[in-house]
């Protein structure tokens, strides 16, 4: 079996850590102080009303232990509130060092939509070109005796083609939805064009004979 890996030392883990021992150990120094008023309050009688050396002597070590246990505590009081503060601090520093690490990560992510951006763009406009000059095209093919197809075919066929890519997008939700039969690329229906056009091109070669 492989060895259980501890949990990475941060400076926050560590002033937490040091936070509670020291709480820890104060709390043993209060749970002791209160046996020594305990003790103090049973043999206190002896030692004053009844003239008990021993219990005398017991009496004042159990004084001489309760003013040590007071004075730890208050140097462990002050110990915690260090603690608190250096806790603090590590935590801001922390916190700092997070909003730098997605600072970072954000400058990436806007970057790439910039570029997307212009990506979406630069379609858009080869899209833009590529539609004018499929009209230009087909005024010359009109030019020369072939009336079909029309220009209201290409734009009837092309807005086809545009909604069926359009649909898979992220803004098909502002386009009509078009059935699986509608559905189509340009390539698609220019290729039946080609057929048309390659029939009259050997018509007209042949006539040329």
């Amino acid at each position: 079996m492989g060895k259980t890996m501890k949990p990475e030392a941060t400076p926050v883990a560590d002033a937490e850590q040091t936070l509670v021992e020291l709480e820890q150990k104060r709390a043993k120094l209060i749970e002791a102080r209160t046996k020594d008023d305990a003790e103090m309050a049973n043999i206190s009688s002896q030692a004053h009303a009844r003239g008990d050396h021993e219990a005398n002597d017991v009496f004042t070590a159990t004084i001489d232990r309760a003013m040590r246990h007071d004075a730890e505590t208050r140097s462990i009081d002050a110990a915690i509130a260090r603690a608190k503060e250096v806790l603090a601090g590590a935590r801001q520093a922390e916190a700092a060092a997070t909003s730098r690490r997605s600072a970072v990560e954000l400058k990436k992510h806007a970057d790439a939509l910039r570029a997307y951006a212009q990506t979406c763009d630069d379609a858009l406009n080869v899209l833009l070109g590529a539609g004018d000059q499929m009209g230009a095209q087909l005024n010359e093919i009109h030019r020369l005796g072939c009336a079909n197809p029309s220009h209201s075919q290409l734009f009837s066929l092309g807005q086809k083609a545009i909604t069926t890519v359009l649909m898979r997008s992220l803004w098909s939700r502002a386009f009509s939805p078009i059935t699986p039969a509608e559905k189509t690329r340009f390539v698609d229906f220019v290729g039946a064009w080609e057929r048309m056009f390659a029939n009259e091109i050997a018509r007209r070669q042949g006539e040329g004979k």
